[in-house]
């Protein structure tokens, strides 16, 4: 299997386990200090192919720069404008993991319109799509 097929296919599980809208993988270029998309699969016409994001910056940066897990539920709150979308979408539950092998190596972003929350069984399941999407 190449390397595109295995990333290809993890990015797959990863939206299938948890009923996800947007699946995204950003690769991260310590040099230039960005995030830029490197596979994705999402059921939104809104997605945006294109954007790149600061490391640091905005919560997909954040996220890189400090290396932690994100978890977001939208229950009972508006849900926050989401830079990889060019109109709102009505996301009810978000999980940004970073991807870390020796150093950083991207971003993983679920996000999903039909459950606010992501259970500690899907998130330990997601953490090791990670933990493989950086080899």
């Amino acid at each position: 299997m190449s390397q595109k097929n295995a990333l290809t296919n993890l990015i797959e599980l990863a939206s299938n386990v948890t009923d996800a809208y947007t699946t995204a993988l950003y690769a991260a270029n310590l040099e230039q200090g960005t995030l830029t998309l490197r596979s994705h699969l999402t059921l939104s016409s809104h997605f945006k192919t294109d954007a790149a994001f600061a490391i640091g910056e905005g919560i997909l940066g954040q996220a890189a720069l400090r290396k932690e897990i994100r978890v977001d539920d939208f229950a009972g709150r508006e849900t926050p404008e989401l830079d990889w979308y060019a109109q709102p979408e009505e996301i009810k539950g978000l999980m940004v993991v970073p991807v870390v092998r020796r150093e950083l190596e991207g971003v993983l972003v679920v996000d999903t319109k039909e459950n606010y929350s992501f259970t500690p069984k899907l998130q330990k399941l997601i953490i090791g799509f990670a933990d493989q999407m950086a080899w």
